[in-house]
């Protein structure tokens, strides 16, 4: 026995034989499906994959193993069967406030849809909208028989050849026989061969008449149509927008204004179709019930709002041609004829192939709300597509958002024959419903997003008076922060949504006067506070003590008996009005359990409450540390002047403000403050001022007992100048004269005039320059010739005046 080679596209095989070399050769292609099927082998230049195959070595399979392998097998077989091809998982729970944004976001385009088109209407008025042609021709061509052909061929002279043997004997020493041929040519008279031929008869050819019109180039729908289209649409969008906006029974339950819930459910089908699928549509049948616990008690049953989607089409063009046609001819000897007769139809349009359509149905028991989905083949196929379908719908519920569960879902599935040439679905196909007995609880979920971590290393203070809050978690899409009535979202500047953290910068006082949340997309909100281990019990109240720094800051202590050692890690916080002290722009300092910190006085009169908390802190944390500063102690609120009375030669200011008692007072010099009349206080003086050091003098410098330094301004004042005003009379007066008439500047604010404690009569010009002056006489003021004085009071003060009367002449 010999070894023989096997040499197939450089692949070397090895076997036994007879001892015959047989070569094989194989295509390049089969070269490459060798190489690839024999991984792990060895290169080379030949076979880029494989040089050398090793023998394969079969896994063995233990009869347990082959017997689990076979249930398996049969088990997958088994689930074909029982589902008949349509299966629909677990019904999914969405967030209905991101459907309803998209849903609104459809309306609000379809509400900027501007159909009526004005000049579109003018322009198609007196167009032509159509055009008839009809053209009748008809061809006829008859031929008559053709003349005979006759042809003469000149053939010329023929001859003709005789020939003859003659055999002759000889006797002697060598007899013999010998033969001789000769051959004689006889020539003839010429010929003439005449042929006569007819043509064969072929039925004549006919051509039918070119039309000589043609019809117009341009063709468009009239004015009155395009009008009427446009307000189809219109209407269709109205429609549309109706129907996203929802029908207020759905919007409510009942007459009352309690608002239902509404929720968004997706169910996952796989269609899967085997042989008995033919020609047939997947029907997915859902019935929808309320709670039997719903609250408020209703008779209502659930509401459809939408359902997703309501179809799914394909545009097909469908192209009919029908062409006939039909020739005909006959010949004879005599005459040939023939006509030819044509007929061709063709049609375009486009039609809709549905795939998906969406339909709703009463069910049997009417406390249910009922709809399908039926998936058909398209597009020439006789199975529908295998695949997995996504369908959606949205239900408002006749109960309260408080409601843990709002509903249940029952599903059955089968496949109705389908007509494919009319397309509609007919009757139920047998042994194909599947009605699940599992009923699906439609629960009530929470979007409330809560942290993973958020305590206070989630802090940091980047100075000047800004932190950097970080949250960490997994957020729904559409997640932002409230910082009082500040919104941080997507595009805020200071906000930043990652993967697993939100990040955002806000101002400390915001963060310590104003409510802090995460607010779903749905507005759901969680307050932002530190895990509940960070903060226990409540802070202690402290004792509150004030002391002046000087006289515009004043320091505030706060002594606890107690701090909570998370304020070693997260500071304690005083809120006066919205500064906020704690952090690197306005520190606390801290000794023991005291906090201390200096606020201006101003800043504490206008806000005279103080509060102590930290950041994310409960509210029940820091309720017994919210104080007011009232009664303000001794030296918190700085001393003030106000002009109490001014007379012609002095002015009178009163002096308020705690600590007053045993001031000494520095300036004007000599200045002795006095206590008012029926005050036994120190909190009350009176500082009384001649007119010379009203002038000379602009402040009140004095020190309390308790080493505070002020200096107050005086108050201005107007000092009454008669020459300010420049008082003139108008004429000499007289002796016995009862009116004088003076003129000046700004005396419309004159008030009165006095002679010697009695008050005359004036009447004053209405630009105030010119003033009358009446009772003169019976005053005593025109009795004898002499100088006399006049007070005439001001609002600003009283000045006087002298008045000249002459003896009469």
């Amino acid at each position: 026995m010999a070894l023989g080679l096997l040499i197939s596209a450089g692949v070397v095989c090895v076997g036994q034989g007879t001892g015959e070399r047989q070569d094989q050769v194989s295509s390049p292609s089969d070269a490459s499906q060798n190489c690839d099927a024999k991984p792990g082998a060895q290169r080379d230049e030949k076979c880029p994959a494989v040089t050398t195959q090793q023998p394969a070595i079969k896994p063995t399979e233990t009869p347990e193993a082959k017997k689990k392998r076979r249930e398996l097998e049969k088990a997958i077989d088994q689930r074909a069967v029982e589902t008949t091809g349509i299966e629909v998982a677990q019904p999914k729970i969405y967030d209905d406030s991101l459907l309803q944004q998209m849903l609104n976001a459809a309306e609000a385009k379809l509400m900027s849809l501007q159909i009526l088109d004005q000049s579109g209407i003018a322009s198609h008025l007196g167009a032509v909208t159509g055009a008839t042609q009809s053209i009748s021709s008809f061809g006829l061509s008859v031929q008559g028989p053709t003349l005979p052909q006759i042809a003469t061929t000149n053939n010329g002279a023929t001859s003709s050849t005789v020939t003859g043997d003659t055999n002759t004997t000889t006797t002697g020493a060598t007899p013999g026989t010998s033969s001789t041929t000769s051959s004689q040519t006889t020539a003839g008279a010429p010929t003439t061969n005449v042929t006569t031929t007819t043509p064969q008869m072929a039925p004549p050819s006919v051509t039918v008449p070119a039309p000589s019109t043609t019809l117009p180039s341009s063709f468009s729908v009239s004015g009155s149509d395009l009008l009427g289209e446009q307000m189809q649409l219109t209407y269709e969008i109205a429609n549309l927008r109706l129907l996203l906006e929802g029908s207020l029974n759905d919007w409510t339950v009942g007459t009352t204004k309690l608002v239902k819930p509404r929720v968004t459910l997706g169910f996952p089908i796989t269609i899967n179709p085997d042989k008995h699928a033919k020609d047939a549509t997947a029907v997915v049948e859902i019935e929808i019930d309320k709670d039997t616990d719903t609250k408020p008690p209703t008779d209502e049953i659930p509401a459809l709002i939408t359902l997703l989607p309501r179809e799914k089409t394909y545009n097909v063009a469908k192209i009919t041609d029908n062409s006939l046609a039909i020739s005909a001819g006959i010949a004879t000897q005599m005459v040939g004829v023939s006509g030819a007769y044509g007929r061709s139809k063709k049609t375009y349009y486009l039609v809709k192939d549905v795939d998906t359509v969406a339909l709703t149905f009463q069910p049997q028991d009417p406390k249910r709300i009922g709809f399908m989905w039926q998936f058909r083949p398209v597009l020439g196929q006789r199975y529908v597509k295998a695949g997995l379908k996504q369908t959606f719908v949205q239900v408002a519920f006749p109960s309260n958002w408080s409601n843990s569960n709002f509903g249940s879902i029952h599903i059955r599935t089968y496949w109705k024959y389908f007509d494919r040439k009319e397309g509609y679905a007919k009757v139920v196909q047998r042994d194909s419903l599947r009605d699940d007995t599992k009923t699906w609880p439609i629960p009530n979920y929470s979007l409330a997003q809560v942290p993973k971590e958020f305590d206070y290393k989630s802090l940091q203070d980047l100075g000047n008076g800004q932190m950097l809050v970080t949250v960490a978690g997994r957020f729904l899409g559409g997640t932002y922060v409230r910082v009082g009535s500040t919104f941080l979202r997507d595009g805020s500047p200071a906000f930043s949504a990652e993967y697993q953290q939100i990040r955002f910068v806000a101002s400390v006082a915001d963060l310590a006067t104003k409510q802090v949340a995460l607010v779903a997309r749905d507005g759901t909100e969680t307050q932002l506070v530190f895990k509940n281990d960070a903060y226990v019990g409540t802070l202690a109240k402290p004792d509150i003590t004030f002391t002046p720094v000087d006289d515009s800051n004043i320091q505030i202590a706060a002594k606890f008996s107690s701090i909570p050692a998370i304020h070693d890690h997260i500071p304690l916080l005083a809120i006066v009005g919205s500064k906020v002290y704690g952090y690197s722009d306005a520190p606390i300092l801290r000794d023991g359990t005291t906090l201390i910190f200096v606020v201006p006085t101003a800043t504490l009169l206008a806000n005279p409450t103080i509060v102590i908390k930290s950041l994310f802190a409960p509210d029940a944390y820091w309720k017994d540390t919210q104080f007011a500063a009232t009664p303000y102690p001794q030296g918190s609120q700085p001393p003030k002047l106000a002009l109490l009375e001014q007379t012609d030669d002095s002015f009178k200011y009163l002096l308020y403000g705690p600590g007053l008692k045993d001031a000494v007072f520095l300036a004007p010099q000599g200045l002795v403050p006095s206590p008012l009349p029926k005050d036994t206080g120190d909190s009350l003086r009176v500082v009384t001022l001649k007119k010379d050091q009203a002038k000379a003098d602009k402040q009140l410098v004095f020190i309390t007992a308790k080493g505070l330094r002020f200096a107050l301004p005086f108050p201005s004042v107007d000092t009454p100048d008669v020459n300010k005003y420049n008082l003139k009379p108008l004429k000499p007066v007289l002796v016995g004269d009862d009116e004088v008439v003076f003129q000046g500047d700004g005396l419309s604010g004159l008030q009165k005039v006095l002679f010697n404690g009695a008050e005359l009569k004036l009447r004053k010009q209405s630009d105030g320059k010119m003033i009358w002056i009446q009772g003169l006489k019976a005053a005593g003021v025109t009795a004898e010739a002499k100088t006399q004085s006049l007070d005439f009071g001001f609002k600003a003060g009283k000045t006087t005046v002298k008045l000249t009367v002459s003896a009469k002449p």
